[in-house]
């Protein structure tokens, strides 16, 4: 059956206005809500078709005009240097993504066995996959989605871009940079754990 949305003064809610109750009875409903895909991973192909299909929705005329020009809600307003500060601050302490990916744990739980102690995703610039002290930021990089010349399909080739300026933004704050690709981690782990190694620990 066909869903119909009804917008503007033709849905049936439209003037009103949730009393205190209603939204204490919403918010309550929230907590008990598991999302359908919560715990599922999905498949490279399917996060394709998901960021392609987000995009041609995005370019859709009747919804680019809505965040577009004067239509945005920030359209001619500039953020304070405070108030980018504030932003620029936030955002490193926000721990995404939120869950180690296998690679991630599979290098991680070699440099336990060594005796390396580690910690993950440290709130600085680009937030390092691994952390080793004093200075040692270790990067995890997907081939898929950071573009490695052997199995990259060469879609997200601004990133090779940002995580250029990551490194040097890195080293000029004092940090050693490694990046250690995710064939490198399945092919040769040992070679992984002494390119670690290999920077003074």
């Amino acid at each position: 059956m066909k869903r119909i949305y009804l917008k503007g003064e033709d849905h049936p809610f439209y003037g009103k206005k949730h009393n205190s109750e209603s939204k204490q009875k919403m918010r309550e409903a929230k907590k008990d809500y598991i999302p359908w895909n919560k715990g599922k991973n999905m498949c490279e192909e399917t996060k394709e078709k998901l960021r392609i299909s987000l995009k041609n929705i995005m370019n859709k005329p009747e919804i680019k005009n809505k965040i577009s020009g004067k239509n945005n809600h920030g359209y001619g307003k500039k953020h304070t240097e405070d108030h980018i500060e504030k932003i620029r601050q936030a955002r490193l302490h926000q721990k995404f993504p939120f869950k180690n990916s296998k690679p991630e744990r599979f290098i991680q739980s070699v440099l336990s066995v060594n005796g390396i102690g580690y910690r993950t995703h440290e709130p600085i610039l680009g937030q390092p996959d691994i952390f080793i002290e004093p200075n040692i930021c270790v990067f995890v990089d997907g081939c898929y989605w950071h573009c490695c010349e052997k199995h990259g399909k060469g879609i997200y080739t601004e990133r090779i871009i940002r995580d250029e300026k990551v490194n040097n933004k890195l080293k000029d704050q004092g940090y050693k940079v490694i990046r250690i690709w995710e064939h490198e981690i399945n092919s040769d782990i040992m070679g992984c754990l002494n390119k670690i190694r290999g920077t003074n620990l």
